[in-house]
């Protein structure tokens, strides 16, 4: 474990280098047939998230310091586990895509899985954030608006809300989608991050939290932001698992966060839109408030009103 801080930058420098090189490259990826990619933004945040913790572990290797080794050992692991996020980006974006064809599309999943699509069984809808391509009513992609989903859309047709409207109850239902989930748990891992060096020097070392008035200070700040931080963690994870707007043909069936249901005729539902989302009235009055760069199917806001 001693020569841990020296294996680490070793590793890190042949793996990028490796990525970098091999055939499929950052710079030989615009060369394949017609494909739609993941942002270029993923691939080039990743490479500076690499390098940059990459120098920082070589700052630390090299510079004079009375650091004990163990601790640089614990600070590299630390970098690194920071710089998979960047290895992940870069993964994400040369592994993702959608292989235009003739008469259908090759899609290419994360984990490097392919599937076939035909075109005359799928159907899109564009949102402010994604574009969603179904199939057999389920949601199979989202093409993000940084990236050209025309290649593909151009193939396809426009789901039809009137038509959606009618399959089973809840087949389509606006919802919170995964982002909502990744960032409830990411700010739920922060907050209770947060909070933990406040509570071992309340629970477990409660003579060192009165000697040193600046750690009450610091760990009563900690605790505070904490707190809030994984509050709004637990408000994503809600929104994810128990926010739900469904349709019938007359009806609107809405789930709140807390679980209670509610039902409201469709012809006294308006929908109001923002920079942002939608606004859900009714009787003049708000129900809730939809964010659509966060939510699936936000197409069936259009039947609001009508009957």
């Amino acid at each position: 474990m001693d020569y841990l801080i020296y294996i680490i930058p070793i590793i890190m420098t042949t793996t990028l280098l490796r990525i970098i090189l091999r055939d499929r490259s950052y710079k030989n990826l615009k060369e394949i047939k017609p494909t739609i990619k993941q942002p270029k933004l993923y691939y080039e945040s990743g490479l500076i998230i690499v390098i940059l913790a990459l120098i920082t572990i070589i700052f630390i290797l090299i510079y004079p310091s009375s650091m004990p080794l163990s601790e640089k050992n614990i600070a590299t692991s630390g970098i690194f586990s920071y710089s998979m996020i960047g290895f992940l980006l870069m993964y994400y974006y040369r592994k993702w895509g959608i292989q235009i064809e003739a008469d259908h599309f090759i899609f290419t999943r994360f984990i490097g899985n392919k599937k076939i699509y035909k075109y005359d069984q799928c159907l899109y809808y564009t949102q402010s954030a994604h574009t969603i391509i179904y199939h057999s009513n389920n949601i199979i992609i989202r093409i993000p608006y940084l990236t050209s989903s025309l290649p593909l859309t151009r193939h396809l047709k426009v789901i039809d809300s009137d038509e959606a409207i009618k399959l089973p109850h809840p087949k389509i239902q606006i919802k919170y989608n995964y982002m909502t989930l990744i960032f409830g748990l990411t700010f739920s891992i922060l907050g209770m991050l947060l909070i933990a060096p406040f509570a071992y020097a309340l629970f477990i070392s409660v003579e060192g939290i009165i000697e040193n008035q600046n750690d009450v200070i610091f760990g009563i700040v900690a605790a505070i932001f904490g707190s809030i931080t994984l509050i709004l963690g637990i408000f994503f994870i809600l929104l994810y698992s128990l926010f739900r707007v469904t349709f019938s043909e007359q009806e609107m069936h809405f789930k709140n966060i807390i679980g209670k249901k509610r039902i409201f005729k469709r012809d006294e539902i308006q929908c109001e839109p923002t920079n942002h989302g939608y606004r859900i009235m009714h009787k003049q009055k708000r129900i809730t408030y939809i964010n659509e760069g966060l939510v699936d199917n936000t197409f069936l806001l259009r039947n609001l009103g009508k009957r």
